[in-house]
């Protein structure tokens, strides 16, 4: 008798991140301009990713070309740190971020081979962040960098398959890029958007190797950011340019 496969499903959370970023726009109006200096802040961030492995994977429709993203089928990803701007434009963060991934075979070209998977994944990443853009209360940025990830990963179905291999746990590093997007909340924090991708240097992220697999594992996540300062100097634009403590 078949295992039964279970699979997690949160495609409302993207829709419900956008719409706390809209909202919050409507505040940032009046709100000082970007930082000036140097600023020190603790970031946290929440948000959908997917888990590009060797387990199911298989869009019915392709999106923007990509065969391998189920667009319905995305897991909770957490990340929190310490985001620290050396000028008005570069900064760097330090990261941890954790997540829980499923996968499963059903609907895939592999159905016949019904596995299923559970990797729990925990990171710690450096990035750079460069601003390059404002448009009116908005400050679009890019950021590359990279880490070390481990992941410890557990599988249901049918008996394995020779031909693959299998590993339930892994440390690897894994380099990162993407884009962001972040508006003022109050004179102290701000709040953001980030898309972006990890690629692993290992294909067994979700424990399972074929001989059939062409890429590494990599995530793609979409992520809501909220950063509140604790150190550092801020720009108000009044007509004048002005320099100013955080506490003042």
């Amino acid at each position: 008798m078949a295992t039964k496969i279970h699979c997690r499903f949160h495609s409302k959370l993207i829709m419900l991140l956008m719409v706390c970023l809209s909202v919050s726009s409507l505040y940032a109006r009046n709100l000082p301009n970007r930082r000036s200096g140097t600023e020190g802040s603790l970031s946290i961030g929440i948000g959908a990713a997917h888990l590009f492995g060797d387990v199911g994977n298989t869009a019915r429709v392709p999106l923007f070309g990509i065969t391998g993203l189920e667009i319905d089928h995305v897991d909770l990803w957490l990340s929190g740190g310490f985001r620290h701007y050396l000028t008005n434009l570069l900064g760097y963060r330090i990261a941890f971020q954790h997540g829980t991934f499923t996968g499963c075979d059903y609907g895939s070209p592999n159905y016949k081979r019904a596995h299923a998977f559970e990797a729990t994944i925990s990171q710690i990443a450096f990035q750079m962040e460069y601003n390059f853009l404002r448009i009116d209360n908005f400050w679009l940025y890019g950021f590359a960098g990279g880490g070390v990830v481990h992941s410890k990963s557990s599988f249901e179905g049918m008996l394995k398959r020779l031909k693959d291999s299998y590993r339930d746990e892994v440390t690897a590093p894994f380099a990162l890029l993407g884009i962001g997007i972040e508006t003022r909340l109050t004179n102290r924090s701000t709040i953001g958007l980030e898309i972006g991708v990890n690629y692993y240097l290992s294909n067994y992220i979700d424990g399972i190797s074929t001989p059939y697999s062409r890429n590494n594992d990599a995530i793609g996540f979409a992520m809501i950011t909220f950063s509140h300062s604790i150190f550092g100097q801020r720009r108000i634009n009044n007509g004048r340019c002005t320099i100013c403590h955080w506490y003042k």
